[in-house]
């Protein structure tokens, strides 16, 4: 029996020894960190939650993670803002990317015959849009139809670059921390699978783009 247990006990002592033996390797700056200590209160009550501090462009496009996705029968679509704040005049990029589902298919803008995947943004004055960018599509054939057609049926992205202008009601005094811009759309598309397309859809999508404080 008390073989037994020093056979149980050894590899415990092994494991014991091996922790210790990085703990002292640490360097103490590093620990401090690890432990929580010497950061921030804001930072050291999240490291005790066990979170970190996401960067600041992180922030911004995930602020609402459930407000930046959309899921329909056909398809998913991420909604971003590769973004800091920014000032007037400024460019910003929003991308939907989007995947379709098992066996489902979307029409490509160059498909004119059909209803292509596209995205609308609203009329704003605070913004100019350019065209939005799709990636090149791929051929595929509709065998109910005996066509051939330009579809995407794997993950892709639409990007979209808006400038942001400086308008006269900008210009005119200080902006206040924390101050945002909506820009709103819809992305219209009609799925297919392999024997029927369905409907057309349109789903709805926002950013909100944070404005630097002056």
């Amino acid at each position: 029996m008390r073989s037994r247990r020093r056979l149980t006990a050894r590899p415990f002592s092994m494991i014991t020894a091996h922790r210790v033996l990085v703990l002292f390797l640490i360097p103490l700056p590093l620990m401090a960190v690890l432990s929580g200590a010497g950061l921030p209160g804001a930072a050291r009550s999240q490291a005790a939650e066990g979170q970190s501090t996401p960067p600041a462009d992180f922030l911004s496009r995930t602020e609402d993670p459930a407000d930046r996705s959309r899921e329909t029968r056909h398809l998913t679509l991420r909604l971003s803002s590769h973004a800091l704040p920014v000032a007037p005049a400024s460019r910003v990029t929003l991308t939907v990317d989007v995947t379709p589902k098992a066996k489902m298919h979307v029409y490509a803008p160059e498909q004119k015959d059909v209803i292509p995947i596209g995205l609308v943004l609203e009329p704003n004055d605070s913004l100019r849009a350019s065209p939005p960018r799709f990636p090149p599509s791929e051929r595929y054939f509709f065998a109910p139809l005996d066509e051939t057609q330009r579809v995407y049926s794997k993950p892709f992205r639409i990007a979209q670059e808006v400038r942001i202008l400086d308008t006269p009601a900008r210009r005119g005094g200080a902006r206040p921390a924390g101050v945002t811009i909506t820009i709103r759309g819809t992305v219209r598309y009609q799925a297919c699978d392999e024997a029927v397309c369905y409907l057309p859809e349109d789903v709805p999508v926002s950013w909100t783009i944070p404005l630097h404080s002056r």
